[in-house]
């Protein structure tokens, strides 16, 4: 089933031959597509969290230095800062392969809209486009457009922030705790605001096939009369690499 793609059809199991073999790669183009959206989705919410969790390091190390009667305790402080640098580094250790997954993404998208153009044109997923557009998302192509806007500007964001890492580097080995805080304050919130428009695209376009999926595909099980049940587990027992149970009734 299209779980979060932008995807138009229903796994190719009512189609003729011809018909079944363009539905696949559709469904194979949107789910790949998907996938690596929300790959790139989880790398950046993972990079968010270290570096909201090095923030809160400095904070607690400027609490030390500020809230101490007397000298402050050397070894706690470097501790702390140890805690820090790897909570920063993780955060952009995390980010090493987003750019090449937007980039995946992007390119399947495009694969993506391309059939679906031509599956409008044949007559295929026009209940799906209907109900992309009562959402009020302007029909699929344009869904697809968004989504790749979105991927873009999280591109964009992703290499701002990496841009700032030496500076961040700089301010943490001057132990300037306020100075790091505030310098990575507002690229974060950008970054999250983008995660959440680009997450709420894809949770958009599974709406829409919710809405239409009991129109446009029969569920496995339900009025297939030239495929039974056996053959079904048995096909798939099959493409998992296994040998299909033995049937009494076979």
């Amino acid at each position: 089933m299209c779980f979060f793609s932008l995807h138009n059809e229903c796994p190719p199991v009512n189609y003729a031959t011809a018909e079944a073999m363009k539905v696949t790669d559709g469904l194979v183009a949107g789910e790949r597509a998907t996938a690596e959206t929300l790959r790139a989705i989880a790398d950046c919410v993972t990079a968010m969290a270290c570096i909201v969790d090095a923030g809160g390091g400095t904070v607690a190390g400027f609490g030390e230095l500020i809230g101490s009667s007397g000298p402050p305790d050397i070894e706690a402080l470097a501790a702390q800062a140890a805690e820090v640098r790897s909570s920063y580094d993780s955060a952009f250790e995390a980010l090493d392969d987003t750019e090449d997954r937007v980039n995946g993404a992007v390119q399947k998208y495009r694969e993506l809209q391309e059939y679906a153009s031509g599956a409008l044109a044949e007559g295929r997923g026009e209940n799906f486009e209907q109900a992309l557009v009562r959402q009020g998302t302007g029909g699929f192509a344009a869904m697809v457009e968004r989504r790749i806007e979105h991927l873009r500007e999280l591109k964009v964001r992703v290499q701002v922030l990496k841009g700032l890492q030496p500076t961040g580097e700089e301010i943490l080995a001057k132990n300037d705790y306020a100075g790091f805080f505030v310098w990575f304050m507002q690229p974060i919130r950008d970054l999250s605001i983008t995660v959440q428009a680009l997450y709420g695209e894809a949770l958009s376009g599974a709406l829409a096939s919710h809405r239409a999926v009991y129109q446009t595909c029969r569920m496995v099980g339900e009025e297939l009369p030239d495929i039974s049940p056996e053959e079904l587990v048995a096909a798939g027992v099959g493409f998992n690499g296994g040998s299909p149970a033995p049937c009494d009734d076979c």
